[in-house]
Formats: C-alpha cells, structure tokens, sequence
C-alpha cells in the first residue's frame, strides 16, 4: 500500500519537533495548545507537500494554491516554510516567481 502525505514526513516531524506556533496574542492553555496543534499539522502539510515533490522550487503561493487547505490563509504557509526552513528542512532557491499580489516571490526546495 501507498503511504499518504502524512505518513512519509511522521518519522521526520518526530524527530524535529521545533515546528510551531508563534504566540503572538498571548493565548494560554487550551487555547494556546489547539493553536500549536494546528500549526504543527499545517508545517507537517507543507513538508510533505515539499517531500513528495523532491527537487522542484515552490514559492509559497503555489504551495497554497495546490495545497487547497480549508481556512488556511496564505500567511500560515509562509510561517510553516519559515519554520521548516530554520528547522533544516527547507532551502531557499535564489528563485523567484511572481506571486498572486503581483509581486515576485522567492522559491523553496526539499533538502
């Protein structure tokens, strides 16, 4: 059987458990806690999403536009790719595309 999405990048989220939830608002307990739980599911997305397609560059435009996550704005993937790229996951390209404010965008890639 084919593995899912979610269970190709299990073993790396496991080991890497520094992907998170900014606290901005001040949010405590069990608030803050469903706030980092959907955060962490959201970073897990994109790094599969970056897994599955080993080699290519996505700007996190595209990553929004495929992804199609339900109430998911376009600023919480830019906080994942952050995220995976201080965790060591993700590189900048050096490559950039035109994003959907009409403003160039720079390019992600799996490490």
């Amino acid at each position: 059987m084919e593995k899912s999405l979610f269970d190709e990048v299990s073993e790396v989220v496991a080991k890497h458990p520094n992907f998170g939830y900014y606290n901005t608002t001040s949010l405590h307990n069990p608030e803050l806690k469903e706030c980092q739980e959907k955060a962490k599911t959201q970073d897990e997305i994109v790094l599969a999403f970056f897994q599955k397609y080993e080699g290519s560059n996505w700007s996190p435009d595209e990553v929004h536009r495929y992804l199609k996550l339900p109430r998911v704005p376009l600023t919480s993937i830019r906080r994942a790719i952050s995220n995976l790229e201080h965790s060591g996951r993700l590189v900048k390209t050096g490559n950039q595309r035109i994003g959907s404010y009409g403003r160039k965008c720079k390019c992600w890639r799996a490490v």
